[in-house]
């Protein structure tokens, strides 16, 4: 047997095989024989002239597979559902669409025109004034060089609230679209704070890295952190 030929027999032919099995059956060569000169089990001959016409040499028939589930109207009404309802999991979208569907089949449906359900990022709150300064900020410092930051201080804090909801929500998007406002999580200043971690640096140096249990750090503390990193 041909080190190329399975155990059960079957291999798949190259074109040139194909028609010379097609060649041989036009002319009335038997199965057998056609399968000992090509060096194919019988049963693949078999398929071979079930599968193709010797006329038009077309290619194997495609497998149908299951059938789907939804029509094209279907499907838009689950997209327009899924649209309206992005902030709500895919098992309500379901049932609010109507239809006699999975979940699994939404999904599948949604991830067609590239909508998956991911978790929503969370981001502080920006009113429109917020966001107009944060881009003129951005406007008036874009040009500057390497150099230029590196004689800027920058610095975080991480606030670990008690009573914070920790929480993760899910939203149904397209991709590159995590911080449009509605697929965020806005976040709110508020609550007490138990701890905060605060940290800075400038350039290639690093600064102090400061835990405080209540409160933040305020006009002189930056002052002094500031005269350090000089």
């Amino acid at each position: 047997m041909d080190e190329n030929t399975p155990p059960s027999g079957y291999r798949h032919l190259s074109d040139v095989e194909v028609m010379k099995c097609l060649t041989l059956a036009k002319c009335g060569a038997s199965q057998r024989a056609i399968a000992a000169e090509v060096k194919c089990s019988k049963s693949t001959v078999g398929r071979i002239l079930q599968d193709y016409d010797y006329e038009t040499f077309t290619t194997r028939k495609p497998h149908p597979g299951r059938a789907r589930k939804t029509s094209i109207e279907d499907d838009r009404h689950l997209i327009i559902t899924a649209k309206r309802n992005y902030d709500l999991p895919l098992r309500d979208i379901t049932n609010l669409s109507g239809l006699d569907i999975s979940v699994k089949t939404t999904a599948r449906r949604l991830k067609e025109v590239n909508l998956v359900s991911r978790y929503a990022h969370r981001k502080p709150f920006l009113k429109p004034r917020h966001k107009r300064e944060r881009l003129e900020w951005a406007n008036r410092y874009k040009d500057w060089s390497v150099d230029d930051w590196k004689k800027v201080i920058f610095f975080d804090e991480c606030l670990l609230k008690v009573g914070a909801d920790p929480q993760r929500r899910r939203v149904i998007r397209e991709a590159g679209s995590a911080l449009q406002d509605r697929y965020l999580l806005p976040t709110f200043k508020f609550g007490r704070v138990a701890i905060m971690i605060w940290a800075c640096f400038s350039g290639e140096r690093l600064g102090p890295l400061i835990a405080l249990e209540q409160g933040g750090i305020g006009a002189e503390e930056y002052i002094e952190v500031q005269w350090l990193m000089i």
